[in-house]
């Protein structure tokens, strides 16, 4: 029962070779007393501690860690990344992940950490969503405690960052406990998430509430003794995940009870990785935080939208700077007045054209779904989703910026509304199945041989869908009346 004394951690693992230590050396180090405290704690029975890795909304939607899990690879491709991390446990060499760095090991750990609580959580609560899972989750479970798989994936981890064979520092008996037992698991959510699915989307079928008038609202960006705390640690993990960052601009926060902030980066040029890529590596180290959205920009493209009265840059210069670098940006990022922005037939002529487009796919759904096709018709379900979500933030918001991710999407319309995130009902467990479902598609359709779903789901995202089309249109008829104004 004693944990096991520090001194037989190989710290030399770490250094991948180089003879350098990784800068979250200390924080490894630090974490391992954490864990071993936790570990006592939970002896004496303090099981409030178990669950470390879920944030607050999580802990009370424990589903949604499980679409997550899925969300970032099916279940084949868990399982193939997961035998890939006990070999680079057993072998002398280091992790590689898809692009030949060991950098992706520490996401893929803590999603296997999530996927642990929210299955041990769902066994604790006794409801109805773990079905005939529910023997192979207790069997996991009474086999060894959930601090007992925690820290044997930190093992896993250290020894998977090392250029070095984990050799006698892991026994055989544990390693292949916890990868068949890691196996079941996943066999398991795979279950709940595809019975769920199709258990409530179904159930959700034809009834649908009427769409109310719809809304726009100004996020609220004054900072004070509620947020500063909050938004200090954010500008924190932003610096420390994107060194080359300029500045930083709070947008301001959605209205409760959907609390969100929003943020804008704007990073040098010699940043490489993508927009996309900054944000949501910003926005993941930033969940335990709240709900966090973060706009990335590199700084040629802040400079020519500067300028545009129109843009979403340039209306994001009139909000708090929370960071700024020494390195600064020409002044002429920081026009002296600008224009107030008015609906132009550019505004019409853009969303004519995405509005378009999205009724023109939910044609092709209907389509699709007339001749029994659930496949293309979902595809198309998303597409149709996608171009209607596009169209209206940037005509609404300016912002420029597309995706094929319908999540993220959806957090950007949260600077104006909260109306579409009703649309697809997202605070109940139904919801979030049937947009898990919609916004897989994209992949899961046109990349994924053998992919297959039942007819009826995509039918009930189908009159989904078509609310959402219908609810862009009133935002975009609104947002030009209010600014006609």
């Amino acid at each position: 029962m004693g944990r096991k004394p520090i001194a037989r951690i190989k710290y030399r693992r770490f250094e991948f070779g180089t003879g350098h230590t990784p800068p979250y050396f200390a924080l490894r180090c630090q974490w391992r007393q954490v864990k071993s405290m936790t570990m006592n704690m939970d002896e004496h029975g303090l099981q409030s501690l178990d669950l470390l890795h879920l944030t607050a909304g999580e802990k009370t939607n424990t589903l949604q860690v499980i679409c997550d899990f899925f969300d970032d690879d099916r279940l084949s491709g868990q399982l193939e990344r997961l035998r890939s991390w006990r070999d680079s446990v057993l072998r002398d060499d280091y992790f590689r992940g898809d692009k030949g760095s060991p950098s992706e090991l520490l996401y893929f750990q803590r999603l296997n950490l999530r996927l642990l609580e929210a299955l041990y959580q769902l066994l604790q609560a006794d409801g109805p969503h773990l079905g005939g899972a529910k023997n192979t989750v207790a069997a996991v479970f009474s086999q060894h405690p959930l601090p007992w798989y925690r820290e044997q994936l930190e093992e896993w981890l250290e020894h998977g960052l090392s250029s070095k064979g984990a050799g006698e520092f892991i026994t055989s008996a544990s390693l292949i406990t916890v990868y068949e037992n890691l196996i079941q698991l996943y066999h398991a959510a795979a279950g709940i998430q595809e019975s769920i699915a199709a258990k409530n989307i179904e159930s959700k079928n034809q009834i649908l509430t009427p769409m109310k008038t719809v809304s726009l609202y100004q996020p609220d960006p004054s900072v004070d003794q509620h947020n500063t705390e909050t938004i200090s640690r954010v500008v924190s993990s932003i610096r420390h995940k994107v060194p080359l960052t300029r500045i930083i601009f709070y947008l301001g926060a959605s209205p409760q009870p959907d609390l969100r902030l929003f943020f804008l980066v704007v990073t040098s040029d010699e940043e490489r990785r993508q927009a996309q890529e900054i944000s949501q590596q910003v926005e993941e180290t930033c969940r335990p935080l709240g709900s966090i959205t973060v706009i990335a920009m590199h700084a040629h493209l802040a400079l020519s939208r500067s300028q545009d009265a129109s843009s979403f840059f340039s209306r994001s210069l009139t909000c708090p700077v929370v960071f700024l670098s020494g390195e600064l940006l020409p002044t002429a990022l920081f026009p002296h007045r600008l224009a107030e922005r008015t609906p132009d037939d550019r505004a019409t002529v853009c969303w004519q054209r995405w509005q378009g487009q999205a009724r023109d796919f939910l044609k092709g759904a209907g389509y699709y779904l007339n001749e029994g096709m659930a496949e293309p018709a979902l595809f198309s379900l998303h597409q149709a989703a996608e171009c209607a979500l596009c169209g209206i933030i940037k005509v609404v918001s300016g912002h420029q910026g597309g995706s094929h991710n319908l999540a993220t999407l959806l957090k950007l319309t949260q600077l104006f509304t909260g109306d579409l995130k009703a649309v697809f009902d997202l605070n109940t467990p139904e919801g979030v199945q049937a947009f898990d479902l919609l916004k897989g598609a994209y992949v899961n359709v046109r990349y994924k041989d053998g992919y297959e779903v039942s007819i009826e789901p995509v039918k009930s995202l189908y009159m989904v869908v078509e609310r959402c089309l219908t609810a862009t249109q009133a935002l975009y008829k609104r947002f030009m009346l209010i600014s006609s104004i």
